[in-house]
């Protein structure tokens, strides 16, 4: 007994080891940029998402075509015209140059430019996955805190999110800020709608790149926004 009870023991200290030494590697990582796809697929493994650069559609979403929806006979015009103008950077999974960089412990990590942005800019199409919203998850604000809203409900009128909380882009770390750099656009390709970002001004090399979350996300929430303040590294 005495010999299995020091061998659990022996394996146990090796375990906890590794768990150390793979957390202080990841900590000593966070003032590294990660660039290459590998590297910040790295980063996403070691958050517990897996890096994917596609919308996947849940099993049990019911989509209802884009073209059919209120809201697209609503805005027709304008998603029409910024369809035609993105549909390529879609279809080719475009994403500006950018890289991941850790920015405080309360933030976590950012998005920055690696190359100068210019207004208009194609950002990238926010990924993750495409599934109803269930409200009455006990962790629902946790569940959502990497989600956007899609743009329509389904054909059950279940709401929708993009989620990229287990698997997503480089997108996934983007933060909020009051006076963000680049903004949301809704675009349809194939009849189906795409969660995208654009920049609204130029976008200097190394400032991190930011959207605004919306005033629903910080008030249903009752917190003041931990706003990034980088500017560059």
């Amino acid at each position: 007994m005495k010999k299995i009870f020091y061998r659990l023991f022996a394996v146990q200290i090796l375990l906890s080891f590794e768990l150390v030494t793979k957390e202080y590697t990841y900590f000593s990582k966070k003032h590294k940029k990660f660039t290459a796809k590998k590297q910040k697929e790295e980063l996403f493994e070691n958050v517990g998402c897996r890096y994917s650069n596609s919308m996947v559609i849940d099993v049990e979403v019911d989509m209802v075509p884009a073209q059919n929806s209120e809201y697209f006979q609503n805005n027709q015009d304008r998603i029409v015209s910024l369809s035609s103008q993105y549909k390529k950077d879609v279809i080719n999974k475009t994403l500006a140059p950018m890289y991941l960089k850790f920015v405080s412990p309360v933030i976590g990590y950012g998005i920055f430019a690696a190359a100068p942005i210019k207004k208009d800019d194609f950002i990238g199409v926010y990924t993750g996955r495409l599934r109803n919203l269930h409200w009455d998850k006990p962790d629902f604000h946790e569940d959502v805190d990497y989600a956007w809203y899609y743009t329509i409900s389904d054909k059950k009128n279940n709401y929708m999110i993009i989620d990229g909380k287990y698997e997503g882009n480089d997108l996934r770390f983007i933060n909020h800020a009051d006076n963000p750099n680049t903004k949301r656009i809704d675009i349809i390709v194939e009849n189906l709608f795409y969660v995208c970002y654009i920049a609204c001004r130029d976008i200097a090399i190394n400032e991190e790149l930011t959207v605004s979350y919306g005033n629903g996300y910080w008030t249903s929430r009752g917190i003041t926004p931990e706003i990034s303040t980088n500017a560059s590294n």
